[in-house]
């Protein structure tokens, strides 16, 4: 499998590119409102957080293992989760 590092990008994003990301990362929370509803992105912030460290060590470990792929759909999905996750517990921090 191809690793994420031997595909260099430009060295600045524009906000338009890390826009693309953010819209990604808004389709797939679609989509997983409507496999899961709204109770995966209102758990309580230390759920959340478990979350978010669960999927970085998951990354980290495949990215480790040389088994991280940027062409594979599901690495990519992993990546986006990542996001969302940080996003829901910056709101929640955000409510208090």
């Amino acid at each position: 499998m191809e690793i994420c590092e031997q595909q260099k990008p430009e060295p600045c994003f524009s906000a338009q590119e890390v826009g693309k990301v953010f819209t990604e990362c808004l389709k797939l929370i679609e989509e997983r409102e409507k496999k899961y509803g709204l109770r995966w992105k209102d758990e309580a912030i230390g759920y959340q957080w478990g979350n978010i460290f669960r999927k970085a060590e998951g990354i980290r470990y495949q990215y480790e293992r040389g088994d991280f792929a940027c062409t594979d759909p599901h690495d990519r999905e992993q990546l986006l989760d990542l996001i969302n996750y940080t996003a829901f517990v910056v709101r929640r921090l955000n409510a208090d």
